[in-house]
């Protein structure tokens, strides 16, 4: 399960976690996005990060007035929580304050990483990045970060090549500025960039594909790119069911 693309909200973790988490972002293409309060974490959550790692305690509140707050926004995100020490009775609590699992702050690098993976199973916006991706004509190998469109190597850029990436991978979902922003440069960051490089993509893929407007706007939200492969594919599945066919 290859994490590119996932981001982690991490809120007043102490430092030896955030150290491992770092390392763990750099090996695994993760994004962090760090804040020290709670209100802050609430504000963060524009982001759409896919899991929330926090502290028991910050200086304007603690996770479970994270977790209630979230959940009366109707957000499923999975929160982990960190603890000094664990005991079952601390975890009975914390699990039942609606977080997903706690991890002490000892907790070594490939435990981390195993249960950030098994959580991020539970997230609403995660995805799985395949080997390879499809959109009409255009083939991305996501190991290698190559193009081709009709078999035939494509040129883009490193930015707009994570731009198309990114586009495909949630194709047919609106994704923002904001979430693309802090998936591809940083948190915060200027939308005029987005939009920017939208462009681009459109002004290079739109004439080959024959197709000026793939990347449809969504007015003070976002960006949508519809995948009719996809739907291709989901029609004849749904004809397929309808048929009586059995699935496995």
């Amino acid at each position: 399960m290859r994490l590119r693309w996932s981001a982690i909200l991490v809120v007043a973790v102490e430092q030896g976690i955030v150290d491992v988490l770092r390392g763990l972002a750099a090996e695994h293409e993760l994004r962090l996005i760090e804040v020290s309060t709670m209100r802050a974490a609430i504000n963060a959550m524009r982001y759409e990060p896919d899991v929330v790692i926090a502290a028991e305690m910050t200086q304007d509140g603690s996770y479970q007035d994270f977790i209630v707050e979230l959940r009366l926004k109707q957000s499923h995100t999975p929160v982990i929580v960190t603890l000094n020490r664990s005991t079952e009775t601390r975890k009975v609590e914390i699990f039942e304050a609606g977080a997903d699992d706690c991890i002490e702050i000892s907790t070594g690098s490939a435990e981390l990483l195993a249960r950030i993976r098994r959580t991020l199973r539970r997230s609403p916006a995660f995805r799985v990045l395949p080997a390879k991706l499809y959109f009409d004509a255009v083939e991305i190998d996501t190991e290698k970060r190559k193009v081709h469109i009709d078999g035939k190597r494509f040129a883009l850029t490193a930015k707009e090549y994570e731009l198309l990436e990114i586009l495909i991978l949630y194709a047919d979902r609106v994704i923002t500025k904001d979430f693309i922003c802090s998936r591809i440069w940083t948190v915060g960051a200027d939308s005029q960039i987005v939009r920017f490089y939208i462009k681009r993509l459109r002004d290079k893929l739109g004439p080959v594909l024959e197709k000026e407007n793939f990347i449809e706007n969504v007015p003070g939200v976002g960006y949508r790119l519809y995948n009719h492969t996809l739907a291709v594919i989901a029609g004849h599945f749904q004809e397929f069911c309808s048929m009586g066919h059995p699935v496995a």
